[in-house]
């Protein structure tokens, strides 16, 4: 017999088929299948197997692809329609756009982490990075300045300026100076009459410190019972305020000039250092003054007041960061003449008759019931030429003029406030020659105090001091 499974020729006693293992018993079971071909039994169905193997695959196959096919085929068939391309189209660049984003993102993203992986290796560049990126831009000099303009015309517009410690019927008047070396002008504010003799003086300082306005103690200077004559200065080198007087002991007959008083008054804190100098000769005070003339005061400056109600200077001050550089250097000149014991006077040179110089608009007669008997003096004595020059100023403010005083001592200057002219000395040639050269013409000039302050009944404009030392710093274009 032969094994069904391999045909290999087996024992009829054998169970198994020695070739390839099959029972003879599953065999056997099987016999009614022919013995003479068992090849045509394996082939023909493995055949048939494979057959159907092949055409059944093809058939699966062909049936996965047509739904596809399907899908596609309208999804074709939707682009075709020009509404759906746009639409299509917009829907792929959105994508597109989405994922560039993302990208970037996620770039940015790591780059954030790895700067600040290192920013947290260096805590204090990180700190640095951060106050750099949030702090505002820095204030320069001139917008400080400018700043502190405008606090001081908050004070004056708001009547913080006053003080119930001075004179309530004195006029209040302020002058801009740094008096502490900071390069920021502060506000000094005194109260006086309008001629001020130079008794007392009341001074009220304002500061500009880290962006506030700080108020200092009230200064009321008071002179003793030999003290006559006393004037407002500011230090030199922005060193404080000075106030200068001059005195008479009943051992001092003044013959070789009246000694001085002069006290300082500097920042400390919030509050003033006080020292006093006693100065025997203060005419031969090389270190302060120009000996033997009435030339003035070489290291003190001579203040510039106005009325609070002049806000001028202070708008100056505001205007500060728009000044052209011509205009910054015409600052920085005006200033260096003042630190060298000058003042600076800006108007119209104007030759005056008598009569005009009497009644001269803003300016009250030393005695207003006598001018008939001023005329009359006038014409038939000595005392002038008949015309009185004189530098008519573009803006009322204080000036500066001596008086030599009794026993011909030599005393501070008077500090005249709401002056609307200065004087020349019409005596003096060098003065003389100045006033044909320029009479009729704006000008400014630098010049030291003269020898009267205006206060004598005969010299006209009445009240307004003369000058002394001239020096021509500008003369304006018509």
């Amino acid at each position: 017999m032969f094994c069904i499974n391999c045909g290999n020729p087996i024992d009829g006693t054998a169970k198994f088929c020695t070739k390839c293992g099959a029972r003879v018993e599953d065999e056997a079971s099987q016999q009614p299948q022919t013995h003479t071909q068992p090849q045509q039994t394996y082939t023909p169905q493995q055949a048939q197997q494979s057959q159907q193997y092949q055409q059944s695959q093809p058939s699966a196959y062909t049936q996965q692809l047509n739904p596809v096919k399907q899908k596609f085929s309208k999804f074709f068939a939707a682009l075709s329609q020009p509404k759906n391309l746009i639409i299509t189209v917009i829907s792929a660049v959105v994508v597109i756009v989405l994922v560039v984003c993302t990208c970037v993102w996620y770039f940015r993203s790591n780059n954030n982490s790895s700067s600040t992986r290192g920013a947290n290796s260096n805590p204090n560049a990180a700190g640095n990075a951060f106050n750099n990126a949030n702090a505002p831009k820095a204030l320069t000099q001139d917008d400080i300045i400018s700043n502190a303009g405008k606090a001081y015309k908050n004070l004056i517009d708001s009547g913080s300026y006053t003080s119930t410690n001075f004179p309530q019927h004195y006029s209040y008047y302020y002058a801009l100076w740094d008096i502490d070396g900071d390069n920021i002008p502060e506000m000094v504010v005194t109260a006086s009459e309008d001629f001020n003799i130079g008794e007392d003086q009341y001074i009220h300082v304002f500061s500009y410190k880290n962006g506030k306005i700080v108020s200092y103690p009230d200064i009321i200077d008071k002179h003793d019972i030999y003290e006559e004559r006393g004037t407002m200065f500011f230090g030199g080198n922005h060193d404080g305020i000075v106030v200068a007087r001059s005195y008479q002991t009943p051992g001092n007959d003044g013959v070789d000039g009246l000694p001085w008083h002069v006290y300082t008054y500097k920042i400390n804190g919030k509050s003033f250092d006080k020292s006093t100098v006693d100065v025997a000769k203060p005419i031969e005070f090389k270190t302060k003054f120009t000996t033997g003339s009435l030339a003035g005061l070489q290291n003190f400056v001579y203040p510039k007041f106005v009325s609070v109600n002049d806000l001028t200077d202070i708008n100056n001050l505001i205007d500060t960061p728009n000044l052209t550089p011509e205009q910054k250097k015409m600052n920085k000149t005006i200033n260096e003449w003042l630190e060298k014991g000058y003042q600076v006077f800006s108007g119209t040179v104007k030759r005056l008759s008598a009569e005009e110089a009497y009644d001269y608009p803003g300016i009250t007669p030393n005695d207003p019931n006598a001018k008939d008997e001023v005329m009359k003096s006038l014409n038939e004595g000595d005392v002038g030429n008949g015309t009185f020059d004189i530098i008519a100023l573009d803006q009322k403010r204080s000036g500066n003029g001596f008086c030599t005083g009794m026993y011909g001592g030599f005393m501070p200057s008077h500090m005249i406030f709401d002056l609307v002219s200065v004087r020349f000395d019409n005596s003096d040639k060098d003065q003389a020659a100045f006033v044909e050269k320029y009479a009729g013409k704006k000008i400014m000039v630098a010049a030291r105090p003269g020898g009267y302050d205006g206060g004598n009944w005969m010299e006209l404009p009445a009240r307004q001091p003369t000058v002394g030392e001239i020096h021509l710093i500008k003369e304006y274009s018509e």
